[in-house]
C-alpha cells in the first residue's frame, strides 16, 4: 500500500519545484479508462452540499481519479494569503530582537524586503490547492496523477513561468539507449531564472552584498562570456543513467553488476556552450572521433585499479542536444539511437508503461526495473558481509518487502496549473 500511495506524494513535491509558463499552453488529453475524472465534476455540480469557503474542488476533481487507492484534496485559498501576513510578522518580531541586542537591523530588514519581493514575484500567492489520486488499472499497475492548480486567470508569476510554457514531444527520447534505466528530463528557463536574480540585485545595489554579486557577475562575463552562453541554452536540461545488460562489472565476492554509465542532455540554440567545453577541457589535450558527420571529444580518465571499469568523458551535439557522456562507448550507443536504431521507447517495459499516456509534456521521468533489481543485488551483496546470522534474518526480511518496480511520469503545463501523469507498475 505504501508503494502506491508514495509515487503520489512524490507527486506533489516534483509539482512544487516546477513551474509553468502560459504563453502557450494545450489542455492533456483525459484518459478514455478509468471514467473517474470526467464523472468527478459532475458529482461536485449535483452535490447538494456546497462549502462556506471558496475552494477549487470543482476544478481539481477533473484532473484525478475516485475509487482508487488513494485520494488527496487539499485548498490553500485560506492558507496561502496568510504567508505574507506570517512573513511580515516573524520580520517585525526579528527586527526588534536585534534592536534590543543594539546591533543594526539593516541586513534583516534587507531580508524580509526581498522575501517580500520574492512572494509578490514568484506568484506563489495564485497556489488554490493541491490534489493527488492513485487508481488501480490493473493488479499492481497504478495510475498516479497530481495537480498544483492556479486558476485560469491568474498563474502569471516567476514560479509558474520557470518551465518554459508550450508543451512538446520528449525529443530526449530520440537519443536514450535501450540500457537507459533511469532519466530526468525537462524544461528549465535558466535564462529567466538570471534575469530575475538581476532584478532583484539591481533593486538593491545599495547593499554590500549586491555589490559583491555583482563583481563576481562581472568576472564571469569576462571569463566565459555568463550572459551570451546562457542566451545560448534552449530551455532543456536532463539526466539519464544507463545500465548496460551485456557489459558488467565485477564487486569483490564474484558479484557482477550491469556497468552503469551517465549521460547529461542541454538543449542548445547555437554552438556556444560545446566552444565553452572545449575550450576549458583543452588543457587536458583530449582525443577525438569521428562518428558518420559527428565528432565525438573524449578525454580517458584514469581511474584506480580497484574500479574494474573505463570512464572517458565524451562530449558531442546530437539533435539540437550538447551531450556529455561518461564513455565513448555510451556516446556512440546515443549516436547509433539517433541514426535510427532501437532506443528505449522501444522496449517492452516502456512502452507497457506509456500505453494510453500522453508523451507530450515539459518533464519526463521514467525509471527501469533493472534499477530496483540492481539495488537488491547489492543489498544481497551487504547482507552476506553482515557478522551474525540475526542481522542477516532481519534483512532478509528488510529485502523481502522490497518490491520491483518500474515508472513512468510526464509533467505538463496547462492552462490551470501544473499536471503529474504518472504509471508505477509493481507485476
Amino acid at each position: 500500500m505504501i508503494k502506491r500511495i508514495i509515487p503520489s506524494a512524490l507527486a506533489l513535491s516534483a509539482l512544487l519545484t516546477a513551474g509553468c509558463g502560459t504563453r502557450e499552453t494545450v489542455e492533456s488529453k483525459p484518459t478514455v479508462n478509468p471514467p473517474a475524472p470526467t464523472q468527478a465534476k459532475t458529482q461536485v455540480a449535483n452535490s447538494a452540499r456546497v462549502s462556506a469557503e471558496k475552494n477549487s474542488f470543482a476544478e481539481v476533481a477533473p484532473h484525478l481519479d475516485l475509487g482508487g487507492q488513494f485520494y488527496l484534496y487539499l485548498s490553500t485559498e485560506q492558507f496561502i494569503p496568510r504567508i505574507e501576513e506570517m512573513l511580515k510578522l516573524y520580520g517585525e518580531i526579528g527586527i526588534q530582537t536585534v534592536k534590543s541586542t543594539g546591533e543594526s537591523t539593516k541586513e534583516i530588514e534587507l531580508g524580509m524586503k526581498i522575501a517580500r519581493q520574492f512572494l509578490l514575484d514568484s506568484g506563489l500567492r495564485d497556489i488554490s490547492g493541491f490534489g493527488a489520486s492513485s487508481f488501480a488499472l490493473e493488479k499492481g499497475f497504478y495510475r498516479n496523477r497530481g495537480i498544483l492548480h492556479h486558476y485560469p486567470d491568474r498563474g502569471q508569476g516567476g514560479f509558474w513561468q520557470l518551465l518554459g510554457g508550450k508543451v512538446h514531444e520528449q525529443g530526449v527520447l530520440k537519443l536514450l539507449p535501450t540500457s537507459t534505466a533511469l532519466v530526468s528530463h525537462g524544461d528549465l528557463d535558466a535564462l529567466r531564472i538570471y534575469d530575475w536574480f538581476k532584478k532583484i540585485v539591481k533593486e538593491n545595489g545599495d547593499s554590500p552584498w549586491a555589490a559583491e554579486i555583482n563583481k563576481s557577475v562581472d568576472q564571469a562575463e569576462k571569463m566565459f562570456g555568463l550572459e551570451k552562453t546562457l542566451r545560448s541554452y534552449g530551455g532543456e536540461v536532463g539526466i539519464a543513467i544507463t545500465l548496460h545488460p551485456e557489459r558488467t562489472i565485477s564487486l569483490p565476492g564474484g558479484i557482477k553488476l550491469p556497468e552503469p554509465g551517465l549521460a547529461l542532455f542541454i538543449k542548445i540554440k547555437d554552438d556556444s556552450l560545446q566552444k565553452l567545453l572545449a575550450s576549458t577541457t583543452a588543457a587536458f589535450e583530449p582525443k577525438t572521433e569521428k562518428v558518420g558527420a559527428t565528432t565525438i571529444t573524449y578525454h580517458d580518465i584514469p581511474l584506480p585499479e580497484t574500479v574494474p571499469m573505463k570512464v572517458s568523458a565524451s562530449f558531442f551535439q546530437a539533435d539540437g542536444y550538447l551531450v556529455l557522456t561518461s564513455s565513448l562507448e555510451l556516446a556512440k550507443e546515443i549516436l547509433a539511437v539517433q541514426a535510427g536504431g532501437k532506443g528505449v521507447a522501444s522496449t517492452a517495459e516502456f512502452q507497457k508503461l506509456a500505453k494510453d499516456m500522453d508523451l507530450k509534456g515539459n518533464q519526463i521521468h521514467f525509471v527501469s526495473r533493472r534499477v530496483s533489481e540492481t539495488m537488491v543485488t547489492i543489498q544481497k551483496m551487504a547482507m552476506a558481509s553482515l557478522p551474525d546470522d540475526a542481522s542477516r534474518k532481519l534483512m532478509e526480511k528488510f529485502l523481502r518487502s522490497n518490491e520491483i518496480v518500474s515508472g513512468l511520469v510526464v509533467i505538463r503545463c496547462l492552462p490551470e496549473g501544473v499536471l503529474y501523469d504518472g504509471r508505477i507498475d509493481s507485476r
